[in-house]
């Protein structure tokens, strides 16, 4: 039996996975990123619950606890610093409800577990073709892929979303984030907390090597 071709595009997180869960199931899956290499912004990102337990389904879950660092807990507090509320869920064995680790760290992980050769660089998308067999992927280096199907996972500006969802236009929120990652050496205890206020959120999260990720969202 011949196993069904995917050819995704974007090579984030959500690309990344997507063709490490295919490979897992042993379908083909080529990734095609526009960029020169990987260059993750070098801040941090909290995975909540399911998400880590979808990477453990991966395989990635002994990974995330060598370069991350796990909680079950997180706090909500007002403006004030009064508590709202802490959630501390049952975890199924093994696997953290949270877990807080930097993100480019987490591409290269994901990077790392795919296929050899399966990631290609420098492929930014211009067309896509289809026929009665198969989808062909063009690209502005002047290269093509044959796939038997396409995933688009190349983000907000996602150009196969432009091209079959003209009118699926973005709409914004009306908030702004900041995100950034600082040396903590002396604060300790660092509990995963978030801080509501009424016109936005700070939160904050160890990091290994006692440092603190921190990010805040502001509604201009």
């Amino acid at each position: 039996m011949v196993q069904a071709e995917f050819a995704i595009i974007g090579g984030g997180i959500s690309g990344l996975s997507t063709a490490l869960a295919l490979q897992r199931k042993g379908f083909r899956a080529e990734v095609y990123e526009q960029a020169s290499g990987m260059n993750a912004p070098d801040t941090g990102i909290v995975l909540c619950g399911n998400a880590v337990r979808a990477f453990y389904i991966l395989g990635l879950g002994p990974k995330l606890l060598e370069y991350g660092l796990a909680s079950d807990i997180c706090q909500l507090k007002s403006h004030s610093g009064e508590l709202i509320a802490e959630f501390n869920y049952d975890a199924p064995t093994h696997i953290p409800n949270y877990l807080f680790i930097q993100r480019s760290v987490l591409h290269t992980l994901l990077a790392d577990a795919l296929l050899p050769g399966s990631l290609h660089f420098n492929k930014l998308l211009i067309d896509l073709k289809q026929d009665q067999h198969k989808i062909h992927v063009s690209f502005q280096d002047g290269s093509q892929a044959v796939s038997d199907f396409v995933i688009g996972c190349d983000g907000a500006d996602s150009r196969i979303r432009s091209q079959y969802m003209p009118d699926g236009k973005l709409h914004y929120t009306g908030y702004v984030c900041w995100r950034g990652i600082v040396e903590a050496p002396s604060i300790e205890p660092i509990m995963y907390s978030e801080t509501w206020g009424p016109r936005g959120r700070f939160g904050i999260a160890p990091m290994p090597g006692n440092r603190l990720y921190w990010y805040v969202f502001k509604k201009s």
